[in-house]
């Protein structure tokens, strides 16, 4: 349990980085102004978005820290720390458990990209290792919210598995399309939609599909996109394709995926994000480190056990996942329709 020492050192430290923050936000703004270089100007552009962005999360961490040092000050540090677990809160903490090598190379990838656009392969195991809760992790981290065009095409349905034209047409038909467009009308389509929206596409088993299927996609959908979208302004808007693999089929396919990224990397081809393994004792135990507060105390009382419990899972991610909700008196199925999004 937080004590008010704690709490109050916490404050300062936020304080500290806030201020930090504000300073960076005005130097930004600055150069903002007096910046001619009209590709310098709009990555300027958006590093004033994402600073700014960090600082409302660090005034709504302040304002949750200032409402539980009044409560405690009036003698109700029960109530600040033991209030129901909020669903949304408990969905921003699990957002936060595991999957860095993953995150770190798809952040490093999109902030890169001027245009802010990418295609991603993320595969596991097994359907438990969470690739479409990952999916839509790592567009809310992109977009900051999914608002915008947000397209998911299941490709285990029978119709879907091997007839490519069926694929086209339910693709047509979610941008409002004629079902006969062809790969390139609808590449228009979505470069229109980029213009004014984030446009998120989620390809959801892949691998129940076939080898030449994913191929045709690549070569006439992602790859359209790359080849067109140089001709447009850059927009503030992210343009992202998911390609989701449950069981690691995909990676032995004669498809080329680029693993890794370089500042002047420049490709055609879709990225391969690392492969999706286990959550070990260190991550689970530092995420209840850092989130402490944003959890049932019961959770953080003995960490030791709460860890023990989890581990009981194999570190394996969605069942982690679920005995997480179900200890914070939260149901994961009832919460799948909202959380996944994508």
């Amino acid at each position: 349990m937080p004590s008010l020492r704690r709490l109050k050192q916490k404050q300062e430290d936020l304080e500290e980085i806030y201020e930090i923050l504000s300073e960076k936000l005005s130097r930004l703004r600055r150069r903002y102004n007096i910046e001619t270089d009209t590709a310098v100007k709009f990555k300027l552009k958006e590093e004033i978005k994402e600073c700014k962005e960090e600082i409302e999360e660090i005034e709504e961490k302040l304002d949750d820290i200032e409402e539980k040092i009044e409560n405690y000050q009036r003698g109700n540090h029960s109530q600040a720390i033991n209030k129901p677990q909020n669903v949304d809160t408990l969905h921003k903490v699990l957002l936060k458990l595991g999957y860095w090598q993953q995150q770190q190379l798809f952040e490093k990838i999109v902030r890169t990209h001027q245009e802010s656009n990418g295609a991603f392969l993320i595969h596991g195991k097994s359907r438990d290792y969470g690739q479409r809760w990952l999916a839509n992790r790592l567009a809310f981290n992109a977009a900051r919210n999914l608002a915008g065009k947000t397209i998911l095409i299941d490709l285990n349905r029978r119709t879907l598995r091997t007839d490519m034209s069926s694929i086209w047409q339910e693709f047509a038909g979610r941008i409002s399309l004629a079902e006969e467009s062809s790969p390139g009308e609808i590449v228009t389509g979505l470069l229109k939609l980029w213009q004014s929206q984030h446009v998120l596409i989620c390809f959801n088993n892949v691998d129940e599909s076939i080898e030449e299927n994913l191929r045709d996609l690549i070569d006439n959908l992602w790859t359209g996109i790359v080849q067109r979208i140089s001709q447009h302004q850059p927009s503030r808007f992210k343009l992202l394709i998911f390609f989701l693999d449950y069981q690691g089929m995909v990676r032995s396919w004669n498809i080329a995926f680029v693993t890794d990224y370089q500042p002047d990397c420049k490709t055609r081809l879709p990225f391969e994000l690392p492969e999706i393994i286990p959550f070990g004792r260190e991550t689970i135990r530092t995420w209840l480190d850092h989130q402490e507060d944003h959890l049932p105390e019961s959770l953080s009382d003995d960490k030791e056990e709460t860890v023990k419990i989890l581990l009981a899972k194999k570190g394996i991610p969605e069942p982690t996942f679920r005995k997480i909700c179900e200890l914070c008196g939260c149901n994961w199925y009832d919460q799948e329709e909202k959380w996944f999004r994508l």
